[in-house]
């Protein structure tokens, strides 16, 4: 009881150092004239006519006047705070936020991490140790990984395939290639043996045709110098 009673009064002083308006510790907290506090950079974003975001009351300028007291006990609990974490992190532990106290076990309705202190809110729940947890949670996250490793698997036996056979096309334009190209020396080789031969039967050809050409020239002039004679 006096545990609980001491994590009731941290949880107060929590909130009482919290900003109603930033929902963060009062950094410079300022009194107003109705009670209530505001950080002094919250309590200037409130415009040239501030109202207490919590009463409403109109502050009045230069009204507002620093809270040292109250900075005093941000500092205490902050300090408390960091202590808690340290110690925390120090025994390996996490604790409840509202309580303080370490999280033993988890509710499978609400999904949530609970501390003896909470049990009481949750009477009639499925509540599970924290190994049990893990290893519900483990399991189920093998089951569904399991398709999806099977869909990676399936993915690099596609890769694998594809890969495959870009090489086999790889290899077999190189083979193209290599057989283009003994074609096309072949084909310069043989271009090149044949063509003395081309060349003088295309010779004999010329020869030929101006012998042919040379008889019907002459007879052509020959008729031409008879007429010329006639004439």
């Amino acid at each position: 009881m006096a545990a609980s009673g001491e994590e009731t009064l941290e949880g107060q002083l929590g909130q009482e150092a919290t900003c109603p308006l930033c929902l963060d510790f009062f950094e410079q907290p300022m009194f107003l004239s109705c009670g209530h506090n505001l950080c002094r950079d919250c309590l200037a974003q409130l415009g040239p006519e501030p109202s207490c975001p919590q009463c409403r009351v109109k502050v009045e300028p230069g009204s507002a006047c620093p809270n040292r007291a109250l900075a005093n006990v941000v500092r205490l609990v902050k300090r408390r705070r960091l202590s808690e974490g340290a110690q925390e992190e120090s025994s390996g532990q996490r604790l409840c936020q509202e309580h303080g106290q370490p999280l033993q076990s988890f509710c499978s309705r609400e999904k949530s991490l609970l501390c003896p202190g909470c049990l009481e809110g949750h009477q009639g729940h499925a509540l599970l140790s924290l190994p049990e947890a893990a290893q519900e949670f483990k399991d189920m996250l093998d089951g569904l990984l399991e398709p999806l490793r099977k869909e990676e698997q399936k993915l690099l036996e596609q890769r694998r395939a594809e890969e495959q056979s870009w090489q086999e096309c790889q290899e077999l334009l190189a083979a193209e290639k290599q057989v283009v190209c003994v074609a096309l020396e072949s084909l310069q080789e043989l271009l090149r043996e044949r063509q003395p031969v081309w060349l003088s039967w295309l010779a004999e050809q010329e020869e030929k045709m101006e012998a042919e050409r040379a008889v019907p020239l002459a007879k052509l002039s020959g008729e031409a110098s008879r007429l010329q004679q006639l004439m």
